[in-house]
Order: C-alpha cells, then structure tokens, then sequence
C-alpha cells in the first residue's frame, strides 16, 4: 500500500499532435521542478536528470533513496489485455510514496488532463491539498489553474474537497 496517483485512457486517445502537447509541457514542467530544488531521474531512479520524454514515452521517478514507483505516459496507448477484450480504456498508475516526485506527477497528470480532455481520469489516493504543489508547478509554468470538479474522475471530485 501506498500514496498512488491513477490514470484512465481511452484506447483511441493516440493524437500524436496531443501527446507532442504534453511532451513538451512536460519538458518545461522539469525545468522549472528543477529550479525549485525537485530533482528526477531515470525510469529506475537511478540516474538524476535522466528523465525520459521523446516520441515514445514520457518516464521518470524520483532520485534514489526518494524513488518508488517509474511514471510513465506513452504516446500509443498499450491495447487491452487478452483477458479484458472489451475494455475502453487503459488503466495506469504510480505510487509515489509522497517523495519529492509527487509533485511534478502532480503537475503531469494537471497537464495531461488539461491536454486531453475527457479522454482521460484521473484519481488519487490523495485529497486536493496534497495536490497543491504539483497545482502550483503546473500553474507558475502555464498560468492555468484547474479544480477538483474538472481534474479528477467524477466519481472522486466530490470526495477531493473532503479530504
């Protein structure tokens, strides 16, 4: 168990223009986490500043002994598993413990929310403080705020303001 961020996608959700929308805001979101002292690494949290964000996928974790779980975002959406044929959406997530990280996972799904639309949910374990720095990051680098209502799945944005 665990501090866990969630991410639903729809299975046609493969618009190479959006996803380069997102790479790229995600590029500027590093930048600035890194000025304001959040440093990522590789997909193993091995390496720092070895984050990951070209045409196949954005990837990152925090930098060791802050690490947990690789946050990733493909550009194809990966098909639905054998055992789920007639699902409509891929399920993702990363747990981040709460280490440093979160808050530009935070940032990202912001971003990729922003970006796509209601082709994705996002849900959390986490009420909307423990968002507020990931909001402040995606805010000083988009000046766009979000809320609750239009962030995360609706079944769970009533519960965020109660958390």
């Amino acid at each position: 168990m665990g501090y866990t961020h969630y991410l639903k996608r729809s299975l046609d959700s493969n618009e190479p223009e959006l996803y380069e929308k997102v790479r790229k805001g995600f590029i500027e979101l590093v930048k600035k986490a890194d000025l304001n002292g959040i440093t990522v690494a590789d997909a193993f949290g091995e390496k720092a500043g070895a984050w990951q964000a070209d045409g196949e996928r954005i990837a990152f974790n925090g930098i060791e002994p802050q690490a947990c779980e690789t946050f990733h975002f493909s550009q194809i959406v990966p098909p639905a598993p054998d055992w789920d044929k007639d699902a409509k959406t891929s399920f993702n997530f990363c747990k981040t413990q709460m280490h440093p990280y979160d808050t530009l996972v935070c940032a990202t799904l912001i971003l990729i929310k922003d970006v796509f639309g209601k082709q994705v949910e996002v849900s959390s374990d986490g009420g909307w403080e423990e968002w507020s720095e990931g909001l402040a990051l995606y805010t000083s680098v988009f000046g766009k705020t979000t809320t609750p209502e239009n962030l995360f799945a609706e079944e769970f944005a009533h519960l965020a303001e109660r958390w």
